[in-house]
């Protein structure tokens, strides 16, 4: 039974809670300014919480400290549940800290879903307290961001955040460069070497300083399954899912098709529709384990009909679940290429025929703008020759598109029929090097 004291205690200690040490996430801070109620989401572990307190550290200097507070709703004191947790927590809030009434109020409400009833409350206090600003946070066990929406029904706006971008790794791991000379300066080989330690660990924050991350991130894979999967999902053929995703993982960076995903289950002895592979695999993107890329058309029944291609949320996850080889490597950048894309833009498609093969497309305003091509190395005539090929089976259909081909480490510059091709480090284009340039004429 919780009584007042506990509660007051709760909210007063999270208030004076000791802020960590911050990398600063990519965050639009100008949603602090708007009424509307901002919801924080992703995979796990990839730094939700830390994100919170980064918006409280810009929030310090805008408006009095007592006017904003974090707490994290799976505190064990709240529990047993009885139903009222939130009230109790806005009232100690408002006797204990006593936010100024001049200033707008800041409440973060981390792991939201662990409390009955929420969205009524936070539609409730959202709707009847103009100056109040609420920031949650949901695990992807149990509150997903399209449930978000749902039950905010259009009040929120959601910000995803993902593992460490390479950028992100660089500054945590405390190099500084300049970028218009790097590829020309000394401190080309430390962001290399960064590179290199980036392609093997990935970006979950939490292993950035473990010697070891393998098994810390197989168990980060783990609940994943269990937790954000199985549990949340009720999915009762254990067996038949961990072998799906297992054999959908194998296929990252490569085309895959419901059809074939149901004839290699067959083939093992498992007997499944597709409709239900299909039932699988959404779980697995909303989860943000997986994620997929539509074969580009302008009309969008071939998008649905033809293979997809499949990338998984970390390449250092990746690593650690399944058995690499060498060949792996090209894929690998390709993932980790595709994560980028999916932080900087929301429509990225691949393209695919009888001619060739492009690996992305980024399309905007309806409009194609970008055509990028990831390679391990273009140290063959023929490997050459089939990049060349998958990019220019793409232009011939979109003359306005940039051309980009990304490699392990070349840098060189193509001009074929009026185009300017740059070639670049897929380091260099992390950090925000190196823009395709338009064509000649």
């Amino acid at each position: 039974m919780k009584t007042q004291k506990n509660v007051r205690d709760i909210v007063t200690q999270w208030w004076e809670l000791p802020r960590p040490a911050l990398i600063d996430r990519p965050f639009d801070t100008s949603l602090l300014n708007t009424h509307r109620l901002i919801t924080i989401v992703g995979p796990r572990r990839a730094g939700k919480t830390f994100t919170c307190f980064q918006l409280l550290d810009y929030l310090k200097n805008k408006v009095p400290k007592q006017n904003s507070v974090y707490i994290n709703l799976e505190d064990e004191r709240l529990y047993p549940l009885e139903g009222d947790e939130l009230s109790q927590l806005w009232e100690a809030y408002l006797e204990v800290i006593a936010p100024n009434p001049d200033y707008p109020i800041y409440l973060v409400l981390d792991e939201i879903q662990s409390l009955p009833n929420w969205s009524r409350w936070v539609r409730r206090m959202h709707d009847t307290h103009p100056h109040l600003h609420l920031i949650l946070t949901g695990s992807s066990s149990k509150l997903l961001s399209r449930e978000m929406s749902t039950e905010l029904r259009g009040r929120a706006t959601s910000v995803e955040i993902f593992p460490f971008s390479f950028k992100e790794f660089v500054t945590a791991s405390k190099l500084s460069y300049d970028l218009k000379k790097l590829l020309h300066s000394t401190q080309k080989t430390a962001i290399k070497q960064c590179f290199d330690s980036y392609f093997k660990r990935g970006g979950f924050p939490g292993i950035l300083s473990l010697p070891n991350p393998e098994s810390t991130l197989q168990d980060y894979y783990k609940a994943m399954f269990f937790r954000d999967l199985i549990e949340r999902f009720r999915i009762k053929h254990v067996g038949l899912f961990e072998d799906y995703l297992r054999l959908q993982i194998q296929h990252f960076s490569a085309l895959t098709s419901l059809s074939s995903m149901e004839k290699t289950l067959s083939s093992i002895g498992y007997s499944i529709s597709k409709n239900t592979l299909s039932t699988y695999l959404g779980y697995a993107k909303e989860s943000y384990l997986l994620f997929q890329t539509l074969n580009y058309s302008a009309k969008l029944k071939n998008q649905l009909k033809n293979p997809k291609k499949l990338y998984v949320i970390d390449h250092g996850l990746l690593q650690s679940i399944r058995f690499s080889t060498s060949e792996d490597y090209g894929r690998l950048l390709e993932n980790i290429v595709f994560l980028e894309l999916r932080r900087r833009y929301s429509d990225i498609f691949h393209h695919r025929d009888a001619s060739g093969e492009c690996d992305f497309l980024i399309q905007e305003k309806n409009k194609v703008t970008q055509i990028i091509q990831v390679t391990q190395g273009l140290n063959t005539d023929a490997i050459k020759k089939r990049e060349l090929k998958g990019l220019f089976n793409v232009l011939k259909d979109h003359p306005n598109a940039t051309p980009l081909i990304l490699t392990d480490n070349e840098a060189d510059t193509l001009t074929i029929d009026g185009y300017t091709i740059p070639i670049l480090p897929i380091w260099y284009w992390l950090l925000g090097g190196g823009q395709a340039q338009p064509p000649l004429g």
